[in-house]
């Protein structure tokens, strides 16, 4: 199982800033010095992905981990 980090915004923030916001992460991730302390962490990265790439990520963890719950028959808290 690997664990993962994401950025959200509150709904109906305007797809301007989401992407502007999205360009800072990913260029933020891609400096070298950025990449050198994540390793040095015993983590690494993809990149920023995108707003889609994200929400798709996002929608296919939550069925995973209901699937997961219903088969050990755990119901929500």
């Amino acid at each position: 199982m690997n664990g993962w980090f994401g950025v959200v915004a509150p709904a109906g923030t305007p797809p301007d800033i989401i992407a502007r916001f999205n360009r800072a992460i990913g260029d933020y991730l891609q400096r070298p010095e950025i990449q050198q302390r994540l390793i040095a962490l015993g983590l690494a990265t993809e990149g920023a992905g995108t707003p889609g790439s994200t929400a798709r990520f996002l929608m296919e963890e939550r069925e995973r981990w209901r699937a997961v719950a219903k088969e050990l028959d755990i119901e929500p808290q």
